[in-house]
């Protein structure tokens, strides 16, 4: 496959992601259902959405989907990715760290959630992040 015909795949992809991940903070805003099982189900499908990863991936950790999406986009194995983030020093930044940020950065946005940067800096899976949202989703 050449690389325009990849490009147009990968741009098609994320396209869908972000369009499904949006569709998801809607339904997230507009439920008249805010208990934790609705908003655990629909931040699940927002994370793996935005992330390119099946309805079907068993992980709950953010950390380690933001590594098995990274994988996945650049096709290398996690541990190899591992590998690259020790031999390149950014102040000790790693892609799936710098990934998980964006990520609470976006459903913080998305999701008009106030900014409590100690409390959420905290969240690691996606049922703490339901919890958390729970919390502030409707103050």
């Amino acid at each position: 496959m050449d690389s325009e015909k990849r490009r147009a795949i990968v741009t098609r992809l994320l396209k869908a992601a972000k369009e499904g991940a949006d569709e998801e903070a809607q339904t997230i805003l507009n439920g008249n259902n805010s208990d934790y099982a609705f908003v655990y189900q629909h931040i699940r499908n927002y994370i793996l959405k935005k992330y390119v990863l099946s309805p079907e991936e068993p992980e709950e950790n953010l950390k380690a989907l933001a590594v098995i999406s990274l994988s996945k986009m650049m096709k290398i194995d996690s541990s190899v990715l591992r590998e690259i983030d020790l031999a390149t020093p950014c102040d000790k930044a790693t892609s799936e760290s710098t990934k998980t940020a964006l990520l609470l950065y976006s459903i913080q946005r998305d999701l008009n959630l106030p900014s409590n940067p100690r409390e959420y800096a905290a969240v690691e899976t996606i049922p703490e992040l339901a919890r958390y949202i729970v919390k502030y989703i409707n103050h």
